[in-house]
């Protein structure tokens, strides 16, 4: 499934359904329906549209599926840090951050 199959269906389940699918959504869906176009299948979103805005704009033509909460937190900086891929130091960087909130 590559990006344009991946647009175009969320642009078919926006059409049809009225649900605005995530990036990776639309990907399983469209394997999904691949693989068994005549039965019914249960697909659980993995994410919100809201998180992939320009995605969802080149799929749909407009920006459809935000969420407020979302919305809220690309206007905030972000905030980072580059740490060592080492359990230890990942636990303690996790505890100091919580013991500043």
């Amino acid at each position: 499934c590559d990006t344009e199959t991946t647009l175009a269906t969320i642009k078919k389940y926006s059409d049809e359904s009225n649900y605005v699918l995530d990036p990776h959504t639309a990907t399983g869906v469209y394997v999904a329906d691949l693989l068994a176009p005549d039965e019914q299948i249960v697909c659980l979103a993995t994410a919100h549209s809201g998180k992939f805005p320009e995605s969802i704009k080149l799929a749909c033509g407009e920006a459809l599926g935000n969420h407020p909460i979302l919305d809220a937190l690309s206007e905030d900086d972000m905030k980072y840090q580059v740490a060592e891929a080492d359990t230890e130091t990942i636990k303690s960087i996790i505890v100091k951050t919580l013991e500043e909130a």
